[in-house]
C-alpha cells in the first residue's frame, strides 16, 4: 500500500478586479512625500488606504485612461529628491562606526577585548552599495559612473556631417590568349 504525500496548498490572495480607483490628489501627495523621505514605493503602498502598484503605474502611464500629468510631474521630482536623500544617507552610514566593534570578556586573559563585528560592517557596506545603485539609477546625470562627454547645451562635441560614399567600379579587362 503506497502512502500519498499530503500537499500543502499555499493560499492565494484574491486579486481585485474591476475599475481602478480614481486619482486623488491627497494620495498622490502622500506617495510623493514619502518617496522624498527615502521610502520605496512598495513599502508606501502597503500603508492603509493606498492603491495597488498597477493603479499607481496607470496614473503615471501617458497611454492609460487614468493618466495624471500632475502626478507624473510630482512623482519625477520626488524620485530626484529621493536620489539626493539616498546620497546623503551614504555618508551617514559610512561615517557611523558605532557598532563596528564590541567588547568581550576573555576568560583566559581576564581582560576585556575588542572584537570586530564583521556582519555589521558587511551590512553597512550593503546599505551603502544599494543606495549608490539606486541614486545612480534615479538620477543618472548626477550620480552615474558613466561619463558622457558633450558640448554646450548637451549637443555633440563633433557634429555629425552627412557623407556621401561613391563606389567606382572598374571593369576587369579580358586578356587576349
Amino acid at each position: 500500500m503506497s502512502k500519498k504525500k499530503k500537499t500543502t496548498e499555499i493560499p492565494q490572495e484574491k486579486i481585485k478586479t474591476g475599475r481602478r480607483p480614481a486619482y486623488k490628489k491627497e494620495i498622490g501627495i502622500y506617495i510623493c512625500e514619502h518617496l522624498m523621505r527615502g521610502r520605496s514605493l512598495t513599502s508606501i503602498l502597503k500603508d492603509k488606504g493606498m492603491p495597488t502598484m498597477p493603479t499607481v503605474y496607470a496614473w503615471l502611464n501617458k497611454n492609460s485612461k487614468t493618466y495624471e500629468p500632475d502626478f507624473l510631474e510630482a512623482y519625477v521630482m520626488a524620485r530626484e529628491i529621493q536620489a539626493e536623500v539616498l546620497a546623503d544617507e551614504i555618508k551617514d552610514i559610512a561615517d557611523d562606526g558605532s557598532n563596528d566593534t564590541y567588547k568581550v570578556y576573555n576568560e583566559k586573559t581576564k581582560k576585556l577585548e575588542t572584537k570586530t563585528d564583521i556582519d555589521h560592517i558587511k551590512r553597512s557596506q550593503l546599505r551603502v552599495e544599494s543606495r549608490k545603485w539606486l541614486a545612480a539609477h534615479l538620477l543618472p546625470r548626477k550620480y552615474s559612473d558613466k561619463m558622457q562627454i558633450t558640448g554646450s547645451e548637451g549637443k555633440d562635441l563633433i557634429p555629425q556631417v552627412p557623407t556621401n560614399i561613391t563606389f567606382n567600379f572598374v571593369k576587369k579587362e579580358k586578356k587576349d590568349e
